[in-house]
């Protein structure tokens, strides 16, 4: 089927773009995949280039990182968008055929959006990676439900002491609690009300629309005693110390919670989502936290980020944030590790994307359950703010955008 869903909210997103830039303007297509259709729920602009001028553009490919990074699992970049400002014919060219065949190789039934702020065609390569048009079916997005896997599990990091002054501490934690998941990931079971389920029921019974609690629950069940810890020693290998009682080590809680939303449109089991659900948990969720821990020597804990869901167009996207009060509070008392601080800078980026974005939709007539979910956004854009020191920075773009959606 030669087509792709799409609304007119994004139509004019991109149009709009075109016009306002008097360079090619490149951006990618968000959605998702059922019987080989790609459904467009939304669009992000392009941040970063390699090169831009008003023949082309060239996108840093690190924002394919990052977008996807952002991503729940099922929902993701299905296409691209891009502009030929002062061309009165639309068309696809030799260089965007070769981009849009390097994509389908990796996104299948990817989709190519051409405009010169005017005019704008469609565009797919069939199964021999030739060019065809296709057309648009403009629809109002319909957005899955999802499986939501909540992770919650404390364990003990039992670190030598002569480790907390190591530049490298960090990464021997990652790598030690890594090799531990991947090594006893079987031993993790999901439960539902305490009750533990099996891989091979059917999905769509535990599937959800809203973030309103009574998920399923990823536990660690192969323990002899149900009460003790999960314990998890990080050696200085330098020193060759191996056993435990043979160092001199401090043991820290870390209560490790992570609630992961997997989109499903073709899964009937749980069991054909396993490996996906460990991919996604451990790789994309439980990792990143890990890397930015912090150390809370005066309560004997491992500190991981909090996690806030912002509603982004009718889905779910987790962030994570340290809040400032607590930071300040274990930077007079230790060391701070300084992926924090690149943590509060993504977080930042992506602010500025999102502003970007609402700037943009204030400028179009859009209809008003899109109004709903940019007011939405903006309000958690505020929350997630309110916990980073360049709040204050912030603050009165944020309240004004709201209050310009609230007018409209």
């Amino acid at each position: 089927m030669d087509f792709v869903k799409i609304t007119e909210d994004i139509l004019n997103f991109i149009k709009k773009q075109a016009i306002l830039s008097t360079d090619e303007i490149y951006g990618w297509l968000i959605g998702y995949q059922m019987n080989n259709i790609p459904y467009i729920i939304t669009a992000l602009d392009c941040q970063n280039y390699l090169q831009q001028s008003y023949i082309n553009a060239i996108p840093d490919p690190l924002e394919i990182q990052k977008i996807g990074g952002l991503m729940p699992h099922g929902i993701g970049i299905i296409g691209i968008y891009h502009s030929h400002p002062f061309k009165s014919e639309v068309f696809h060219s030799h260089t965007d055929d070769e981009t849009l065949i390097s994509l389908s190789k990796q996104l299948p039934n990817c989709v190519s959006i051409v405009t010169n702020g005017k005019d704008i065609n469609y565009y797919q390569m069939d199964k021999s990676f030739k060019l065809v048009d296709i057309d648009p079916k403009i629809w109002k997005p319909e957005i899955p439900e999802f499986l939501p896997i909540f992770f919650n599990n404390s364990f003990i990091i039992n670190l030598e002491k002569n480790l907390l002054n190591n530049e490298s501490l960090h990464v021997k934690i990652f790598n030690k609690f890594k090799d531990y998941l991947e090594e006893n990931w079987d031993d993790f079971k999901l439960f539902k009300n305490n009750i533990e389920i099996s891989y091979n029921e059917k999905i769509n019974q535990y599937f959800k629309s809203s973030l309103d609690g009574n998920y399923l629950e990823l536990k660690f069940k192969n323990k002899k005693n149900i009460n003790e810890l999960i314990k998890i020693n990080v050696f200085n290998e330098e020193i060759g110390v191996k056993v435990a009682d043979q160092a001199d080590m401090v043991s820290l809680q870390l209560n490790l919670k992570s609630l992961d939303l997997f989109y499903i449109t073709d899964k009937n089991s749980i069991n054909e989502l396993r490996n996906s659900i460990k991919i996604e948990i451990i790789n994309n969720s439980i990792m990143p936290k890990i890397f930015r821990c912090l150390i809370d020597i005066d309560n004997s804990e491992l500190r991981i980020p909090n996690e806030l869901f912002l509603n982004l167009y009718g889905f779910f996207i987790k962030v994570n944030y340290y809040n400032q009060e607590i930071i300040q509070k274990l930077n007079d008392t230790y060391p701070i590790n300084n992926n924090y601080e690149n943590l509060s800078i993504k977080n930042w980026e992506f602010l500025g994307r999102m502003l970007k974005i609402v700037d943009l939709y204030l400028s179009l007539k859009i209809d008003k359950s899109s109004k709903r979910l940019l007011i939405e956004l903006v309000e958690n854009l505020i929350k997630l703010s309110k916990n980073h020191k360049w709040y204050d920075k912030i603050k009165k773009v944020l309240d004004k955008q709201k209050e310009s959606l609230l007018r409209s």
